[in-house]
């Protein structure tokens, strides 16, 4: 007998805050993508890699580290245009 798997959240991943110069992509603060299984169009690579491993917590229902309540906040990787994105499970 095949076992179902749990379900899969969608997550909300949005743009709290830009500290620095600028975002090289123009990513601004406000914007917000619903993820599903794959890479968000506009998305930076290298903040989405940095971001994943928890995307991948909130999805699957675990608890991430560092939250505050259902909140998570990531910063993306990049010192000249350092971008905060906030992170939720949709339930």
């Amino acid at each position: 007998m095949q076992q179902s798997s749990p379900p899969r959240h969608k997550v909300e991943l949005k743009i709290v805050s830009i500290k620095g110069e600028r975002c090289p992509l123009e990513l601004k603060v406000g914007q917000s993508w619903v993820l599903d299984s794959f890479t968000p169009s506009g998305m930076c690579g290298g903040a989405y890699c940095m971001l994943f491993p928890t995307i991948q917590v909130l999805r699957n229902g675990g608890a991430a580290p560092g939250a505050e309540g259902d909140v998570v906040r990531r910063s993306c990787p990049d010192p000249k245009g350092l971008v905060t994105f906030e992170m939720r499970a949709l339930t």
